[in-house]
């Protein structure tokens, strides 16, 4: 994947997250993970939906290696088309 998609996840993460760019997508952990707010503002919430708006027809999926807490997870991507 390219940098920019990498990025963009760095920015959408709390800082405690590391990205690291895959052949098929972009790679995401972090120790901490995010919170469940039970029912409260859900921080996991916002940033899907900012993953889904940003990379649109591109995505594949997200797929969680673990899920408590969204510590560890995959987002998946087609190449961008190029002209």
């Amino acid at each position: 994947m390219n940098k920019e998609d990498v990025d963009f996840m760095k920015r959408i993460l709390p800082k405690h997250y590391i990205c690291e760019p895959r052949e098929k997508g972009v790679h995401c952990y972090s120790n901490e993970g995010i919170p469940d707010d039970q029912g409260k503002d859900d921080h996991w919430e916002i940033i899907q939906k900012a993953i889904e708006q940003k990379f649109g027809d591109r995505l594949m999926e997200i797929f969680f290696q673990v899920s408590t807490n969204y510590m560890k997870f995959t987002v998946y991507l087609r190449p961008p088309i190029t002209d």
